[in-house]
């Protein structure tokens, strides 16, 4: 499990050992939203010492996120903060913010399909459960459609 963030320091999100090692100071940048980002990138996938199998998994995740990037794009939804314009449904947040992106990666990199993920968000706080965000249906259920996966019941 991982948490939602990436716009700063995200202890949740599973990265290399010296993999913030380029920053002296971190200036309320865009520097960790670029960093975790670039782990999500199929350059990085590429460099990965993991196995052949984990990769084509963590390629699935990337498409599903630029899938959902480009159907934002085309409904015109964008995520504008901090020099930052991205394709998203949600205007307050962009795409890799939410947890279940992060959470995604962590399983896959635990062994999990891609095809077999499924989310339910709940506030640790309260218990209280959430409704998927139109980002999270996009890329965990229309991209896995639009894929041939698996039926998958899309939630309203």
């Amino acid at each position: 499990m991982a948490g939602s963030g990436n716009y700063k320091f995200n202890p949740t999100i599973t990265v290399p050992e010296g993999y913030f090692d380029d920053i002296t100071e971190y200036t309320g940048s865009n520097y960790y939203y670029d960093k975790y980002n670039t782990l999500l990138t199929e350059e990085y996938i590429r460099t990965m010492n993991v196995n052949d199998s984990i990769k084509a998994e963590l390629y699935y995740l990337s498409k599903a996120v630029e899938y959902t990037k480009k159907e934002a794009a085309i409904a015109q939804k964008f995520y504008i903060y901090n020099g930052i314009t991205e394709p998203s449904f949600r205007s307050g947040q962009s795409v890799t913010n939410c947890g279940e992106i992060w959470s995604a990666r962590e399983a896959i990199l635990n062994g999990s399909k891609f095809s077999e993920l499924d989310f339910h968000s709940i506030f640790s706080n309260s218990g209280t459960t959430l409704d998927m965000c139109e980002n999270c249906k996009h890329t965990f259920e229309l991209f896995k459609i639009s894929e041939g996966f698996k039926e998958i019941k899309v939630r309203k």
